[in-house]
């Protein structure tokens, strides 16, 4: 409580002695209450819309924003340390070596050498975790950087964590821990997350995981994993899992057809892109708009 106090006479000390070095003679009264009166509403004005000592003309006072921490020398002599002992170690690097030094450099502040050395990971065929996309996408974001960070968020983090899930629950389930394995809804989703990403081969191993799982793929499995293919630009395997879709007894609808013509449309094939249009009328498929203009 004194520190209290004490605190609060040090912030008054200074508007205290700016009032009272202010204070001087009164003026004579000329206009008698009506002077008085309009004295008191320029102090009442003045109390309501000013800090207490603050002359007129005074701006009001913004806080400023919060300053990041600055990097300190130590962090980029680690991260230096580090990039030069996953070198030393070449082809044998594993991956704690790899997560360490992507840790390091996200320390250090170093956005482009945690991307730079998560594609060398991934390169050489060690395979990143959770964590070390994470660091990526934290030290694009302390960067500045929110738009690439949310580009790894989309195109690696929320795949992965939804592959992740799936994993844990059938595993689960296969131990005799009494859940239940993932249902071709979550399979789905997995499927969708990867195909949002432009991920094919990792959209078929979701797709393979589904087959494993005794599970019979629909619509929408058929549609993200074509989907996906589109997005990667290979609308030539888009259009082979169209085909395969219908050996597997499902039906492609408008979605189906409509992202295999925009595939090919954004691969400048435009004949390939009136060949599937065709084909979709000959099935019994009715072209929406979108179908039309990616055509066009």
């Amino acid at each position: 409580m004194l520190r209290h106090l004490l605190l609060t006479a040090l912030l008054l000390a200074p508007s205290c002695a700016a009032l009272a070095g202010k204070r001087g003679p009164r003026p004579p009264r000329s206009g008698g209450a009506k002077s008085k009166n309009s004295n008191r509403g320029a102090v009442a004005r003045r109390t309501v819309d000013e800090p207490l000592g603050a002359p007129a003309s005074t701006p009001a006072t913004t806080v400023p924003p919060p300053v990041r921490p600055p990097v300190t020398a130590l962090a980029r002599e680690h991260a230096a340390a580090a990039e030069a002992a996953l070198r030393a170690l070449g082809d044998a690097a594993d991956a704690e070596a790899y997560a360490s030094t992507i840790a390091a450099h996200a320390e250090a502040g170093c956005a482009d050498d945690c991307q730079r050395t998560l594609r060398a990971m991934r390169r050489a065929n060690v395979a990143p975790s959770l964590e070390c996309y994470a660091h990526v996408v934290a030290a694009l974001s302390a960067a500045g950087r929110p738009a690439e960070a949310a580009r790894w968020l989309r195109r690696v983090v929320q795949p992965e964590i939804s592959q992740l899930v799936v994993q844990r629950k059938d595993e689960k389930a296969a131990a005799g821990g009494g859940g239940k394995s993932a249902s071709l809804e979550e399979h789905n989703r997995v499927l969708s997350a990867y195909a949002a990403a432009g991920r094919p081969a990792e959209a078929q191993e979701a797709m393979r995981a589904i087959a494993e799982a005794g599970l019979t793929p629909d619509r929408v499995s058929f549609n993200c994993l074509i989907a996906a293919h589109a997005a990667a630009g290979a609308p030539g395997r888009a259009a082979a899992w169209l085909q395969r879709a219908a050996e597997w007894g499902v039906r492609p609808d408008v979605v189906s057809y409509t992202t295999v013509i925009g595939g090919f449309a954004r691969a400048a094939q435009p004949a390939k892109a009136t060949e599937v249009l065709a084909q979709m009328g000959e099935a019994g498929v009715t072209p929406n708009v979108h179908s039309y203009s990616a055509v066009v």
